[in-house]
């Protein structure tokens, strides 16, 4: 990045020394020169500003250049509307072969994924490595693509990309983020095919659960059924035994009575016996006096 700052401002030493530049250019080095201090300060804001007010002091490459380093430095200084918003007008007055529309097409996508926008990030970062197979920046626009993709929620499309950078590009700044990413995804799917087994596993546990407390209902409600049948077999057997102890008592009362009234009768007859001889022996008395 330097090194494109520091060319142009070479390139317009250079105009000066050579005594071609204008009072406009005079001013536009001034002002390109401050930003780039600006820049190098990470005083974001006003390198951003300065890089503006330097682009419309001239036009032609000059003009270009400092309206890509004004789209970047507002970007770094957070600018997201206002950096995309340059970024767009670079677009529309450069040459398209311009040394900086590649990248200026790719921070646009930086920028609608920095604004939350992700499909519309993606559209970009699609449309840029496309147009750009081999421009340095592919790799960061496939990671920016897989986090795109994260943040809508498609993590198996992310994958892919983040091991389309580890594979295609262990050079890149990203690929150590790519890496962590896709072991986070990893980690993310292993989490929760764990938790579907714990869900299953609780399923389980809940169903031998209930099952066993309908086991236990059912042979308590046949237990207190047979309770139930025992003791009312129990209330019968009582009830019976207490109607034969009573026919009993019946009966034996029977037996006493029948007892004493045969007593009666066996001393009514001992009694009329004792009669009987006594009537024969008076009968025999008599007969001997005769």
């Amino acid at each position: 990045m330097k090194h494109g700052l520091r060319s142009a401002c070479i390139a317009v030493a250079f105009l000066l020394a050579t005594g071609t530049a204008t009072v406009s250019a005079e001013s536009f080095a001034e002002t390109y020169n401050s930003a780039v201090d600006a820049f190098d300060a990470r005083d974001f804001l006003t390198a951003g500003e300065l890089f503006r007010s330097a682009a419309s002091v001239t036009d032609g490459e000059d003009s270009w250049m400092a309206l890509f380093w004004a789209g970047r430095s507002f970007l770094a200084a957070g600018r997201t509307d206002t950096a995309g918003a340059t970024f767009r007008r670079y677009l529309e007055v450069a040459d398209p072969t311009h040394t900086f529309v590649p990248e200026a097409r790719y921070q646009l996508g930086r920028v609608a994924f920095i604004e939350a926008t992700f499909q519309q990030a993606l559209r970009v970062f699609d449309a840029f490595m496309e147009d750009y197979p081999d421009s340095p920046l592919v790799a960061n626009a496939l990671y920016w693509s897989g986090e795109s993709l994260l943040a809508l929620g498609r993590p198996e499309e992310a994958e892919m990309l983040f091991t389309a950078v580890l594979s295609g590009y262990p050079e890149s700044p990203r690929f150590e983020s790519a890496r962590y990413r896709r072991d986070i995804i990893e980690l993310s799917r292993r989490e929760q095919e764990l938790i579907e087994l714990l869900r299953l596993s609780a399923e389980e546990q809940v169903k031998l659960a209930d099952d066993l407390v309908r086991e236990r209902e059912a042979h308590r409600a046949t237990r207190e059924g047979l309770v139930r049948v025992e003791s009312e077999e129990l209330q019968r057997a009582e009830r019976a035994l207490e109607q034969a102890r009573q026919e009993a008592e019946r009966g034996r009362q029977e037996v006493e009575t029948m007892r004493a009234e045969l007593e009666r009768r066996i001393e009514a007859v001992r009694l009329q016996e004792e009669v009987i001889m006594l009537i024969g022996a008076y009968a025999d008395w008599l007969e001997e006096q005769e």
